[in-house]
């Protein structure tokens, strides 16, 4: 990354400074002898200015220490020590959903001193991959150390060493990490969201962690939602594990949809053209911004990733296209942010169909208000008339050539024990997927909102808020809790998102959405593309 070095008197460039990319993907801590340190997520560096490298000093896994625990007390101390305050809430977690402070913080303050070189005690090195080392996970990592001592994990940082100052530098990253995975230099554990384990997957490189399950005795797999296990599977082998789900789809009025769980595009469109004004159904966008919004996470329902093929001249797929265009509106009637509707019924809070995510209970309870006690969350069009997507964005998977998997395993079930999985909800991650922890999930979103939650309709007049002053929305209610459970446990489709597909898509349909081609055109030139791409994934 290019800086420059600046006169603050005169304001004029001195020179030109080409920095690494950890200088500005990190917390500066500037030391008294001149030094300059850097506080990343996974390590405590420092800048060699001379030779114009970052050199690291400390894992903070290493030291069992939460870094996301750590607070504004940060010094370097001219012994060469350093301090840092840590807060540590009693839940292990964060704030409560009812806004009140937690009880009982504990605050520390660390001090670290260089020590004896420690590098000759010999441990089990666990190396893991990851764009982000989520909450759960790290926490994970530390408790699960205190029982193993004897293993050491490793974080392959891959977010370090983006330039995020060149347009294409996540691109570029993605381009360099997968040709490295392919090549052999894999860790021993992958966290996959933002990386195609499919195609990792298909070339043998992981392990079949449904195998693990099945020869394992202590491992119960009917103690979790099933489905997910089954919805994350490729032509039968379980290849990843997530520790928390989200909900993606299309959220709307049992009074106005039925009782239908999905859709086909047919389906979809005759549904929008029977209503009185279907501009009014959702927000308003171009007709990119349309195809887009029906394609978030649904692309795998026209590629079949276990047989390698892709399905976009089916007519189902033209048929969205001219969809999209037919009630886009017009790209230059589109300033920053959605158009909004109208009300459908003249009361309502937003359009009559919504596109929704869902990681708590209270986000249902919300809509749940807004639809008038008759929420009803659907899939997005497909053929398949699939249901409500399982998202996650924390799965793990195992490296078919690490030499560590019976540690690597017996580490993923204490990330799916209880106590890692009770915690998923205070971490913000989206629902557990272990049963007895989303039964307690879901009775803490009750306890959490009885006190300041608003009764489902909102009553009239102002709407209540903490003595913090914040708003709060709906009271969590059982019907709610149940609603979610039984959402959760019948959702059987993966949110599929493939960075390099949408931008394909988005190259090919630019010339339709301008009227220059009709939509069988673009979605032959899609397939011709597209077909190649799944290719190169097997």
């Amino acid at each position: 990354m290019v800086s420059q070095e600046v006169d603050l008197a005169t304001g004029t460039k001195i020179a030109d400074l080409t920095l690494p990319p950890q200088l500005f993907n990190t917390t500066p801590i500037y030391g008294s002898d001149g030094s300059y340190y850097l506080n990343g997520y996974q390590y405590l560096s420092r800048y060699d200015e001379a030779a114009g490298k970052v050199v690291k000093l400390l894992s903070w896994l290493d030291l069992d220490v939460n870094r996301n625990n750590l607070s504004y007390l940060w010094v370097a101390a001219p012994d060469g020590s350093f301090y840092f305050g840590e807060t540590i809430y009693p839940d292990n977690g964060g704030m409560p959903y009812n806004g009140e402070l937690p009880q009982n913080p504990v605050f520390k303050l660390l001090k670290l001193t260089k020590s004896a070189d420690q590098s000759a005690v010999e441990k089990t090195n666990v190396s893991i991959g990851a764009f982000w080392i989520n909450e759960g996970l790290r926490k994970a990592i530390i408790e699960y150390r205190k029982v193993r001592p004897d293993v050491r994990f490793t974080v392959v940082d891959y977010n370090e060493n983006i330039d995020y100052s060149k347009p294409t530098a996540y691109e570029d990253a993605i381009t360099k990490i997968n040709a490295d995975i392919l090549a052999g230099k894999m860790p021993d554990i992958l966290m996959t969201g933002q990386l195609p384990w499919q195609q990792y997957a298909s070339k043998g490189l992981l392990v079949d962690l449904g195998e693990q399950m099945a020869k394992d005795k202590e491992f119960d797999s009917s103690l979790f939602l099933e489905n997910v296990f089954q919805a994350s599977s490729i032509n039968g082998k379980l290849y990843t594990l997530t520790n928390a789900v989200g909900l993606t789809g299309i959220m709307s009025s049992r009074s106005l949809v039925g009782d239908r769980t999905g859709w086909t595009v047919q389906e979809f469109q005759s549904f929008v053209e029977l209503q009185p004004d279907p501009s009014t159904l959702f927000y308003q966008m171009p007709g990119d911004g349309i195809l887009n919004m029906l394609l978030m996470g649904n692309i795998n329902a026209y590629i079949d990733t276990e047989k390698g093929l892709a399905n976009f001249d089916s007519p189902d797929f033209i048929q969205l296209l001219e969809f999209a265009k037919k009630y886009g509106i017009d790209p230059n009637q589109y300033q920053d942010g959605w158009v909004e509707p109208m009300p459908v019924d003249g009361e309502m809070a937003g359009p009559a169909l919504q596109m929704v995510w869902m990681s708590r209970f209270e986000d249902y309870s919300s809509y749940n208000q807004t639809f008038k006690g008759e929420a009803v969350m659907l899939g997005l069009p497909s053929q398949q008339r699939s249901g409500p997507m399982i998202n996650s964005y924390s799965a793990l998977a195992m490296a078919a050539t690490s030499k560590n998997q019976a540690i690597i395993w017996d580490f993923f079930k204490f990330y799916l024990g209880e106590a890692m999985q009770d915690q998923v909800i205070a971490n913000y991650e989206g629902f557990p997927i272990r049963k007895s922890s989303l039964a307690k999930a879901g009775a803490k979103a009750i306890a959490d909102t009885a006190k300041y939650g608003q009764e489902q309709p909102f009553p009239e007049g102002e709407a209540k808020s903490s003595d913090m002053g914040m708003w709060y929305g709906a009271k969590v209610t059982q019907a709610d809790v149940d609603a979610v459970t039984a959402i959760l446990t019948q959702a059987d489709t993966l949110y599929a998102y493939d960075e390099k597909a949408y931008q394909l898509i988005s190259e090919e349909t630019q010339g339709f959405f301008a009227g220059n081609k009709s939509a069988t055109e673009t979605a032959a030139a899609i397939q011709s593309r597209m077909r190649a791409y799944v290719g190169e994934r097997q």
